[in-house]
């Protein structure tokens, strides 16, 4: 499928969200930017940009490509039919992309929409796959941020944040080994709350919920399980070495351990989902407040977060475009070998 007309129906996608969501959104998203930007001395801004390390952010876009490229293998390793590799990496940027331009994780809706598109993956099966990924990112994310509570001294509250690290990845744990269990639950639920013809959205949920335990029943196993683990470990390996490199660039007053480790808590805190249009969200607060207790003035600390989301939105543009110019590209070459 060809991206125009996935373009065509993710749009359609994001006009079917009410008037009020997006009024809503673009009100946080400006609201925020303002409180970032009256914290940010421009002179300091200035400063910032002169000692900037271009060399890091050049090497912090590879490895963010390098995360692409990972995020791509494992969405084709959780998609039924085995698909291209090709085709999982336009459906990643698109993925990308579209997380960060639509507000209120509408994003995480229109994947799904990409994912019939491209992969041709049934609904439930798309859906179910999402879900499933997020709660691998969840466990690998969970777990390094705990591990970076060891070198990180700058966060308040440690041991609330440790626990709350555990219990993360224990819920997200269960979520994935009981996952056929309770889709069957709630298939249950749905077939008992009614007869089947007097509402289409319960037939629709249904039929969600009866392909997406198929897809957990026949396409997962031990082996899947074990490799989508590995991947999810080198993505955000990738990501936190990425971030960790942006945030040296941009200061010094952490040492890169301290950067890395402050890479995962933004990471993790960035998982709370109360994000606006670009990401823009509590991720940001978190990271400003790490850096100051680093000793960072607030405006410094403000400008770092607020550069450090720049990058994040830029980046998934820049993908998208290598994305689609690759795939141009390639396309001859592959039609001249046919």
């Amino acid at each position: 499928m060809s991206g125009p007309r996935v373009s065509i129906d993710v749009l359609a996608i994001a006009r079917s969200g009410s008037a009020r969501l997006w009024a809503v959104a673009i009100a946080l998203t400006t609201a925020l930017l303002a409180v970032f930007l009256s914290q940010v001395n421009l002179n300091q801004l200035t400063d910032l940009w002169r000692q900037v390390e271009y060399s890091a952010i050049v090497l912090a876009l590879g490895l963010l490509c390098c995360e692409g490229l990972i995020t791509a293998q494992r969405i084709r390793l959780f998609a039924s039919g085995n698909p291209t590799f090709g085709g999982s990496l336009l459906a990643n940027a698109w993925y990308s992309i579209l997380v960060v331009i639509l507000p209120a994780r509408l994003g995480e809706l229109a994947a799904v929409v990409v994912f019939e598109k491209i992969l041709g993956q049934q609904r439930g099966g798309a859906v179910t796959s999402i879900i499933a990924q997020r709660l691998f990112d969840l466990i690998v994310l969970s777990t390094l941020f705990a591990v970076a509570l060891i070198f990180l001294a700058h966060i308040p509250s440690p041991h609330v944040s440790a626990l709350l690290a555990a219990a993360t990845v224990l819920l997200a744990l269960v979520l994935v080994v009981c996952m056929e269990q309770i889709l069957t639950v709630l298939a249950r639920l749905i077939i008992d709350s009614g007869p089947r013809d007097q509402s289409r959205f319960r037939r629709a949920l249904l039929r969600v919920v009866l392909q997406g335990r198929i897809w957990r029943r026949h396409h997962c196993c031990s082996g899947l399980e074990s490799r989508a683990l590995l991947l999810t470990l080198i993505k955000w390996l990738s990501t936190l070495l990425a971030l960790a490199l942006v945030i040296g660039a941009l200061t010094e007053v952490l040492d890169p351990g301290e950067a890395l480790a402050a890479s995962a808590a933004y990471c993790f805190i960035s998982i709370i989902p109360l994000h606006t249009i670009g990401g823009l969200g509590v991720g940001e607060a978190g990271l400003a407040a790490i850096l100051m207790a680093a000793g960072l003035p607030l405006g410094i600390a403000a400008a770092v977060s607020l550069l450090v989301r720049c990058v994040l939105i830029i980046f998934p543009a820049m993908f998208f475009l290598l994305v689609l110019l690759g795939q141009r590209i390639a396309m001859p070459l592959k039609l001249s070998h046919g």
